[in-house]
């Protein structure tokens, strides 16, 4: 019995991850406008790389306006899967 039990527990274990590129997205992922105090000042031009409405409001990371990040089951752009990782969206599953 405790053999069986442990083949279907592995069997049915997955954990989480961040997504990567080129992978469906599971959701829609949406920030809201407002100050990113989780952040460093120095992190606020890679966000404008990286395509997000963002400045400096006296030393704090500020989103401009509404950002959708990615849409349900759309494929995710390098860009994307780089932004859910800084905001540290685990939306994959990996089988073990």
């Amino acid at each position: 019995m405790c053999i069986v039990y442990f083949f279907r527990w592995f069997k049915n274990y997955s954990e989480s991850d961040f997504a990567r590129s080129g992978n469906l997205a599971t959701e829609t992922v949406t920030l809201p406008p407002g100050p990113l105090p989780q952040f460093p000042h120095s992190i606020e031009p890679h966000l404008r790389q990286l395509g997000m409405p963002t400045s400096l409001q006296r030393g704090v990371v500020t989103l401009l306006s509404e950002f959708t990040v990615c849409k349900a089951n759309q494929t995710l752009k390098p860009e994307q899967a780089r932004i859910l990782v800084r905001f540290k969206y685990r939306t994959g599953s990996i089988p073990c």
